[in-house]
C-alpha cells in the first residue's frame, strides 16, 4: 500500500529506533483502518461501521466513485459535499478556538 508507505516517512524521521518507529505508527493504521480505507465499511460490526461517518475521507470516496464510476451527476452527490463542507466549518471552527485560548 503506497499511501502507508509516504504517510511513515515523517513520523520514521522524528523517531531514532525502529521500535519507536513502530510504537508510532501503530495507531496510525488502527485509525486508518477504522476510517475503512484497508477494508470496507460493510464487512464490520454496526458499531464500526458509524465511526467512519464522521471522517471527510469516507465521504470524498465516495464523492469521487460516483462522479468518476458512474457519471453522477450533483443531484446524487450533494449529500456527501454538505458532510466535507460542515466537517470543513467544523475543523475550522475548532482550530480557531484553540487559537483563541493559546
Amino acid at each position: 500500500m503506497n499511501g502507508g508507505k509516504l504517510g511513515g516517512r515523517p513520523i520514521a524521521a522524528q523517531v531514532s529506533s525502529m521500535p519507536q518507529f513502530g510504537l508510532l505508527v501503530l495507531p496510525f493504521f488502527i485509525i486508518l483502518s477504522l476510517l475503512g480505507s484497508t477494508t470496507p465499511r460493510e464487512r464490520k460490526s454496526e458499531r464500526l461501521q458509524r465511526i467512519p461517518q464522521f471522517s471527510p475521507s469516507t465521504h470524498f470516496v465516495s464523492f469521487a466513485q460516483a462522479i468518476l464510476c458512474r457519471g453522477a451527476g450533483l443531484d446524487v452527490v450533494w449529500q456527501d459535499c454538505g458532510v466535507i463542507a460542515a466537517l470543513g466549518l467544523a475543523l475550522m471552527h475548532f482550530l480557531r478556538l484553540v487559537q483563541i485560548r493559546a
